[in-house]
């Protein structure tokens, strides 16, 4: 009778012990895969940052940029000021063989490509050459500007 209590507690002891071993084990594994999950989303979260980041930074690196381009009577030179990534400003500072009231129409372009931040605008009517002057002037400048 001794040995037949003996021998049940000392079962129950063993169970005891296989079952905190058990659930130990169990503990064990599933903080690793806590740590794992902690892990992975700690770089989508620092990638994600990332991405915003760029976005932030905006299509065009900051800077003033020259362009030049033909536009109806002979060369189109600009200065595009960029800052926060933006179009800021667009300078037509020599236009020299231009018509003046035409050119003053297609100074509109400017205007446009600032408002979209890019280099798409509206051709001025009447002044079709003078505009795309500007424009392809613009494009040149900034393609010294383009974020990659």
């Amino acid at each position: 009778m001794k040995h037949s209590v003996f021998l049940i507690r000392s079962l129950a002891l063993l169970l005891v012990l296989v079952s905190v071993w058990c659930y130990q084990t169990a503990a064990i594994h599933r903080s690793e895969e806590k740590e794992q999950v902690r892990a992975e989303a700690l770089q989508i979260k620092d990638r994600r940052e990332a991405e915003a980041s760029k976005t932030q930074q905006g299509k065009y690196i900051d800077g003033t940029y020259e362009g030049e381009a033909e536009g109806f009577g002979g060369p189109i030179r600009v200065r595009v000021n960029v800052s926060g990534g933006e179009i800021k400003g667009i300078d037509v500072y020599d236009h020299a063989k231009e018509d003046d009231i035409y050119f003053g129409m297609a100074l509109a372009v400017t205007e446009q490509m600032i408002a979209a931040n890019d280099t798409q605008a509206d051709i001025v009517s009447s002044a079709t050459f003078s505009s795309e002057g500007i424009i392809h002037a613009v494009q040149k400048a900034l393609e010294k500007a383009v974020r990659t």
